[in-house]
């Protein structure tokens, strides 16, 4: 399989049947509460969602495909366009206002920075956040977009960027 990315979305630019196939579903999910919803119970859709459409999908996702496609035996060629060469410094402990960082963050930092994208996720107070912080104060990004799932954490993620960060 070969895949042609920029910073922003990657293509499918040739490919197997099998190979479509395994990325259809290594890039999918189940949506959580796909059971209560409509179309599926009226068999119209099995309840998963698809993050390949029209052999485009995230930049950010790049890495999960390869070690999916990898396990299943699949090869995924990479050719990069367009992607902006960033300066990066390694992580340290005293890096962001207020805060140590624990060994765990630096590391992933460090590791999140030396890919130059993914996707993150942690447990509970697993300082998800200073990661963030930290990655985005390592690459020297001075705008960076955040989701987040729910408006209660939208301030109070929102309040410790700024502060860890020492911007308005």
């Amino acid at each position: 399989m070969k895949v042609v990315c920029d910073a922003r979305q990657c293509k499918i630019v040739e490919t197997t049947q099998p190979e479509k196939l395994a990325a259809d579903r290594a890039l999918s999910a189940k949506h959580p509460r796909y059971m209560f919803m409509d179309a599926y119970r009226s068999g119209c859709w099995n309840g998963m969602i698809r993050f390949i459409k029209a052999r485009r999908f995230p930049t950010g996702l790049l890495d999960l495909l390869r070690r999916k496609m990898h396990r299943k035996g699949f090869v995924v060629e990479v050719e990069y366009k367009d992607v902006e060469t960033l300066k990066s410094v390694k992580a340290t402990k005293g890096m962001l206002h207020g805060i140590e960082l624990r060994d765990k963050q630096i590391e992933a930092i460090d590791n999140m920075v030396a890919v130059k994208r993914c996707v993150f996720d942690g447990i509970t107070s697993s300082g998800k956040t200073e990661v963030m912080a930290g990655v985005i104060k390592a690459l020297g990004i001075p705008k960076t977009l955040v989701l987040i799932k729910g408006v209660q954490l939208m301030d109070q993620t929102a309040d410790r960027l700024a502060a860890r960060l020492q911007v308005e």
